[in-house]
């Protein structure tokens, strides 16, 4: 049996096709190396789960539950990630809008936190 290789890969942008590079990469991979391309999952919004187990964040990470479960699934009987599992792996976590909101927020709170705040809109290499 030839070994498969599948790939997750997460970013914090909103938009999991950030994620198209790093997934091109895994697949030359595995055509360089004899391995059998058996699909990859993109999830978008990562920093929204943060790490958490899946099971703490709830209904937030539905569609990612469903997605790894059909994927694990196909993958133990010996298909490649179902194209469904791909689809519910890519829906938003939150809203783009409150995303973006609150990355914005706590980029606010990390400047102040680490005092430079006031500096955020600096351009020191605009020209004159």
């Amino acid at each position: 049996m030839t070994q498969r290789l599948v790939c997750i890969a997460n970013n914090g942008f909103p938009e999991p096709h950030q994620n198209d590079t790093a997934i091109a990469i895994c697949r030359q991979f595995a055509k360089e190396t004899g391995l059998d391309w058996a699909g990859s999952l993109q999830l978008g919004e990562g920093e929204a789960i943060n790490g958490k187990p899946l099971n703490e964040v709830k209904g937030m990470a539905r569609n990612v539950i469903r997605s790894l479960n059909m994927a694990a699934t196909a993958l133990c009987s010996g298909c490649s990630v179902p194209h469904r599992a791909e689809i519910f792996m890519a829906k938003s976590i939150v809203p783009h809008w409150l995303y973006r909101w609150l990355g914005k927020m706590r980029w606010k709170r990390d400047a102040k936190k680490h005092a430079v705040h006031k500096d955020m809109f600096s351009r020191p290499f605009q020209h004159p």
